[in-house]
């Protein structure tokens, strides 16, 4: 009868951490004229476990040319390379540019997203879904869950 009583008062703290780290999806938009963001949010319970940003602009709309806009991809190039658990890419196809930009955040450092700019607390555990969401709408991005 002990053993029972053990199993259940284990399984009563247990089971409500489990249901903690349900997983969702958030994506939240912003589009400005020439200028497309698409932020994809990965997340398990309110922890942000992969996030992806994915932009497109039409560089004639905008008026940059394609120096400015190299430049500004060799700037994002020398930021994000070698960084474990982040990747990037782009291209230009005429008048347009794409890039995504993903973090992988259970393997990316703290200290590697302080210098991104992604968070300033270098101590965090994590990047919380609750408040980016926040963060983003302030900022005027649309999110859906």
């Amino acid at each position: 009868m002990k053993k029972l009583t053990t199993i259940i008062v284990i399984l009563l703290l247990i089971l409500p951490i489990a249901g903690c780290g349900k997983k969702s999806t958030v994506i939240c938009t912003y589009e400005e004229g020439f200028m497309t963001a698409v932020n994809t949010l990965e997340a398990e319970g309110d922890k942000i476990v992969k996030l992806t940003y994915d932009n497109s602009a039409n560089l004639t709309e905008g008026r940059i040319d394609h120096d400015t806009m190299q430049a500004s991809v060799d700037n994002a190039i020398d930021l994000y390379s070698g960084t474990d658990g982040v990747s990037y890419t782009y291209e230009f196809e005429g008048d347009f540019f794409h890039e995504t930009l993903t973090f992988d955040m259970k393997t990316v450092s703290a200290a590697d997203l302080v210098k991104m700019g992604i968070t300033s607390d270098s101590k965090s555990s994590g990047v919380s879904l609750k408040l980016t969401i926040e963060n983003m709408e302030a900022s005027g991005f649309s999110c859906s869950k």
